[in-house]
């Protein structure tokens, strides 16, 4: 890789779907704290879904375990 190439992707900003994986995950977040840890992957993706966010059960339980190995 060459040296602009490198410095013109580190300045690129965060793509769609890295954005829409932190909003995700935030959600993810506060419906676990919400439910006090109750609520796994399973009742996460209900509870999204119920809420009009369109998401598949692989993506939520995917983003739930990068949080826990992030905590």
């Amino acid at each position: 890789m060459s040296r602009s190439g490198y410095y013109v992707w580190r300045c690129r900003p965060p793509s769609k779907r890295a954005r829409e994986n932190a909003m995700l995950t935030e959600e993810t977040a506060q419906i676990h704290a919400r439910t006090r840890g109750a609520y796994g992957a399973r009742r996460i993706h209900i509870e999204l879904q119920a809420g009009g966010t369109q998401v598949g059960k692989k993506r939520v339980a995917r983003l739930m375990k990068a949080l826990v190995y992030a905590a």
